[in-house]
């Protein structure tokens, strides 16, 4: 058995010479890469007092620092005076096994005066029968500590020290001494091959990283990293300040924010240096280091403690990212909205021209396109034809218009007479009243009655076809007016009498006068009566036959389409009408509570029973539960996007009077879908217990922690680090467990401010620890907790191809999740329930 003791304290308080009577070249100012700055020194007269005694050790070549008189006690690693911190290499206590039962023990102790362990550290166990505590050297009854406990195929997690192979606790403030002890509960029977020690230490908190090796291998490490806070004697700023020894001069101040016991110094705000040494805070000079507040158009000086922004040449203001920044003076932006006036209005004036240049560029040629594209070549030609009085034609200016219309007078519109309030709505317009009757073959209604025509004849038909297309809407379905000139050529050339050597042939010419358009446009209409009228009477029998024909396929494949799109909606109607009346509707909430899918209250509207919530209303305000219990666990929300579900766990107690043990209970939770989430704490109230859970198919799996106080132990409320309350990680995966509730002592001589020890899971952040807790937490019953879920037990890869998987629409399967079973999730940009599709 070996004990490390280090005692850093000195026999006698030696206080130190000012810094100012020594000569600088005769206090080392550092031992290998450590600076020893002031209140540290290497002999008398260079530190404080002897608590800051550094001894630098030069025996094994490379200098390393050391506290105190003795090498062999803790070496330093690194120390600051602006943060009054220093880090040590502090020892690592463990207890060892093998066959025959406890092989080696190391324990650990340190007792200090000016210094005390950082809340920045953490108390860390490492071991699968472990249990790892620490107490106040003075008093062994006021401590805290960790449980550990595991099996070969406990599901160890690297880089976790959340109870499976490692464990940590918070460390208390104010802690100046400290004695390490490690106990097993089994000698590490049955584990011995893979884990035959346990370790524990305090560590910097980002210091350690737990690994599943160091269940084996963690004796090579002799030293972890741990940090201490120190101060200067026992007196606070306002008492110390009239002292002549008081240390916080010239460009320092004392740190009213410190609590103590004793004072620290800071550099005043803007300057930096050793705040301990007077005139050793010096300026810093933001402007040549960058870290300014200043603008890009301000210009950064630097002044005592602190900088300015000044603003350019014509601009006012502070200068500042934060503040109003610079803004131009009135003057200059008169010249500045001048000067960008006069260019704006040059530039309209310079793109209007060369707007109008462009825009007649581009009407000339779309002058020519159009005269060239409606057979304006062609009437020239015709201009330039042999001057019969056939082909003669004129062509007039815009100049000769406008003499021979009176100047475009409304009264010489011929187009006027088209236009009629006699015929019905719609056909107002002439074209409208044209396109009407034709669509509904009635041409001989529009025709003059002068005419005096029974039939329409056939070649008034293809006019008036012709006439039906030049009035479309649309530009592309128009002809041109090429197209209409050769088309009526066509139309007037078969009024003129053939050779009867070309009759014959007459057949085969027809295409060349008959639109290929009209001639190939068959469609399907409604209805398969196909009707002729007289007005389409030079058709032939053969082509009004083709044209049924083809008509009334249409009709039967339209109307047999149409037929099997009604039958199936009729069909689906009728299922969903079925359904709606033969399943009541899910309920989507119970009380404050939403309940959406998976989670159903009834069967048909759950994924599996395990997500069965049951809505009590016997007690007048809706309350759900899960399963069908209503005496189970309450549950108080529910996520579908975070997969998680916040019940109200039953607290665990165990509680004592002066007769002994007088009551209480140890809950326990069961769960399959559902796993309870790392999100929780594990915490314990009390000052004489340990608190532990064990997964509940094997009780040597499982953590905890221990929390011993007295009366006088120093008690922080919001703090749950040990004294009066400790709390512990969850480990990953924890479907089930059982609670157990011990006491070291039946809480002799506390039970009048402590007589009860209570243990619960709750959500971190929805827990905040006070010293009434000690005494009045008998009335809490239930802590809220926070589950995880997931959905069977495959793998997103695995599910994807089941008839069952969830994951659809805008929704994925969550491959960042770890299992067992799997998770939907919204695709990014998107929101809502991502298990319904």
């Amino acid at each position: 058995m070996h004990l490390n003791t280090l005692i850093l304290l000195a026999i006698a308080a030696v206080w130190g010479a000012n810094a100012q009577e020594v000569p600088a070249a005769a206090c080392e100012s550092s031992c290998g890469n450590v600076p020893i700055t002031f209140p540290f020194g290497s002999r008398e007269g260079c530190y404080y007092s002897s608590d800051f005694l550094v001894t630098c050790d030069r025996s094994s070549g490379e200098p390393v620092p050391f506290f105190g008189p003795n090498t062999s006690d803790v070496f330093i690693s690194s120390m600051s005076t602006s943060k009054s911190e220093v880090e040590i290499m502090m020892f690592v206590a463990q207890d060892c096994y093998n066959t025959s039962g406890p092989a080696d023990y190391t324990g650990t102790s340190l007792w200090m005066r000016d210094f005390r362990i950082s809340t920045k550290n953490i108390y860390v166990g490492i071991g699968c029968d472990t249990l790892a505590s620490f107490s106040r050297w003075e008093d062994e009854s006021d401590g805290s500590g960790c449980i550990s406990r595991c099996g070969r195929n406990s599901p160890v997690t690297n880089g976790s020290c959340s109870g499976v192979g490692c464990c940590q606790v918070a460390v208390p403030e104010g802690l100046q001494s400290v004695n390490m002890t490690l106990s097993s509960f089994n000698n590490h029977s049955k584990i011995l091959d893979f884990n035959p020690c346990s370790y524990a230490f305090f560590v910097e908190q980002g210091k350690f990283n737990f690994s599943a090796t160091n269940l084996l291998d963690f004796a090579s490490v002799p030293r972890m990293p741990m940090l201490l806070d120190w101060a200067i004697g026992n007196l606070t700023c306002d008492k110390a300040k009239d002292m002549e020894n008081f240390l916080c001069k010239g460009n320092s101040v004392c740190d009213q924010n410190y609590t103590g016991p004793g004072y620290r110094c800071r550099c005043l705000e803007g300057y930096e240096g050793n705040p301990y040494v007077a005139g050793n805070c010096t300026n810093i000079n933001e402007c040549e280091r960058g870290n300014h507040d200043c603008k890009h158009d301000a210009h950064c000086v630097d002044t005592p403690g602190n900088y300015t922004c000044t603003c350019k040449k014509g601009y006012s203001g502070d200068g500042r990212k934060d503040g109003n920044g610079c803004s131009a003076d009135q003057s200059l932006v008169i010249k500045i909205v001048v000067g960008i006036t006069s260019c704006v209005i040059f530039l309209l004036i310079f793109v209007t021209c060369l707007y109008l240049i462009l825009r007649k560029r581009k009407l000339v040629k779309l002058r020519e396109k159009f005269f060239t594209q409606n057979g304006g070549i062609m009437l020239q030609r015709r201009i330039s034809g042999n001057g019969s009085s056939q082909d003669q034609a004129r062509v007039f200016t815009i100049e000769e218009l406008k003499r021979a219309t009176n100047n475009y007078d409304e009264m010489t519109i011929i187009g006027k007479k088209v236009l009629s309030s006699d015929r019905p709505e719609g056909e107002t317009n002439l074209a409208l009243h044209f396109l009407n009757h034709f669509s509904h073959e009635r041409l001989l209604q529009v025709l003059d009655e002068d005419l005096q025509l029974n039939d329409v004849p056939s070649e008034i038909i293809q006019v008036s076809r012709l006439a039906e297309r030049c009035l479309r809407i649309k530009g592309e379905e128009r002809p041109t007016m090429k197209e209409v000139a050769i088309e009526l050529q066509g139309i007037s050339a078969s009024k003129i009498p053939k050779h009867p050597w070309v009759q014959s042939r007459s057949n085969e010419n027809e295409g060349e006068y008959v639109p290929q358009e009209q001639t190939n446009n068959r469609q399907c209409t409604h209805g398969g009566e196909v009707r002729s009228s007289s007005a389409f009477g030079s058709l032939s029998k053969d082509t009004m036959s083709s044209i049924s024909s083809g008509r009334y396929l249409c009709d039967v494949l339209m109307c047999t389409a149409i037929f099997v799109v009604m039958f199936c909606v009729i069909c689906m109607s009728a299922l969903v009408i079925t359904s709606a009346q033969e399943v009541p509707a899910c309920e989507t909430s119970c009380g404050d509570v939403p309940i959406t899918f998976p989670f159903g209250s009834r069967e048909g509207c759950y994924y599996s029973s395990d997500f069965l919530v049951t809505c009590d209303r016997s007690s007048g305000e809706p309350v759900p539960f899960f399963g069908r219990n209503t005496t189970d666990i309450e549950i108080s929300n529910m996520s579908t996007s975070e997969s998680e579900v916040e019940i109200m766990m039953f607290v665990g107690r165990d509680c004592y009077d002066a007769s002994g043990p007088s009551g209480g209970n140890e809950p326990t939770l069961r769960l399959s879908d559902f796993r309870i989430s790392s999100k929780n704490k594990y915490v314990a109230i009390g000052c004489d217990m340990s608190a532990y859970f064990s997964r509940r198919e094997d009780e040597s799996d499982g953590t905890g922690c221990i929390t011993r106080c007295d009366r006088n132990s120093q008690f922080t409320n919001g703090s749950c680090s040990g004294v009066g309350c400790c709390e512990v990680a969850v480990p990953e995966r924890l479907q089930s467990f059982n609670m157990t509730l011990s006491s070291f002592n039946n809480h002799t001589n506390i039970t009048d401010f402590n007589p009860c020890s209570y243990a619960f899971f709750v959500e971190e952040g929805k827990f905040n620890f006070s010293t009434t807790n000690l005494l009045d937490f008998r009335s809490v019953n239930k802590m809220p907790m926070v589950l995880d879920w997931a959905i069977g037990n495959m793998t997103c890869d695995e599910a994807k191809s089941m008839d069952s998987f969830l994951c659809n629409g805008n929704s994925e399967c969550d491959q960042d999740y770890g299992g067992p079973g799997y998770r939907c999730r919204c695709l990014e940009g998107y929101e809502g329930n991502p298990y319904v599709s």
